[in-house]
């Protein structure tokens, strides 16, 4: 049994049963499955209505533990499809609406900071960083650049824990992106390795355009 299935289910009967279910349904549902998750609770709500709740109150709200939780009940959801469709057609699939929930959390989380500057992008890392979930070295900051190096990340500690280090740049790195899009389009954000994929550091590089 892979980690991220323990304490899923009481009894093998009860997982597989579940599985079957999950190999039914189509398509087009995947999206209204990933986004609502526990409906009515609050693995239900998606970063732009956690964000939104916060308020400036950051400190409320582990990132890490929210990943964790995430991975353990998509994990079985994307195998259930990967068994049916295929890796490639899963990521595929998943990917758009991953990249969807990371937009509209960038836009909420702007107007929790009260504004979408560099400086406020700054500030919110402390969301991302709690329970020293990432060690950062901070190698630039002005009013247009912000440059760091991530030299420790909890979150792929966590996903090779889980046995899912492959899709840890799916359910985590890959947000990052359409995040700063949401939170300020004119905010450039380039990186070119990760400790995900196996490299020592993250540089990320973050540029006020115009």
């Amino acid at each position: 049994m892979a980690s991220w299935e323990k304490g899923k289910f009481k009894t093998q009967g009860e997982k597989k049963a579940a599985l079957v279910a999950l190999r039914k349904v189509r398509g087009k549902d995947v999206k209204k499955m990933l986004a609502e998750k526990d409906k009515g609770g609050v693995l239900a709500k998606s970063e732009a209505n956690i964000f939104a709740e916060v308020g400036a109150d950051l400190s409320q709200v582990s990132i890490l533990a929210r990943r964790e939780i995430e991975a353990r009940i998509l994990m079985p959801v994307l195998n259930a499809f990967i068994k049916e469709h295929g890796k490639d057609q899963t990521v595929k699939l998943v990917d758009p609406v991953i990249q969807e929930l990371a937009r509209e959390g960038g836009v909420q989380l702007a107007k929790a900071l009260g504004g979408n500057t560099i400086a406020h992008f700054a500030k919110g890392l402390s969301l991302w960083t709690r329970e020293d979930a990432l060690r950062l070295d901070v190698m630039e900051q002005t009013e247009k650049t912000f440059a760091f190096n991530v030299t420790r990340c909890r979150y792929a500690e966590m996903y090779k824990e889980l046995g899912v280090q492959e899709y840890g740049s799916l359910l985590s790195c890959g947000r990052d992106a359409a995040l700063i899009v949401g939170f300020n389009p004119k905010i450039k954000f380039t990186r070119t390795q990760t400790i995900m994929s196996g490299a020592p550091y993250c540089d990320f590089r973050y540029e006020l355009m115009g």
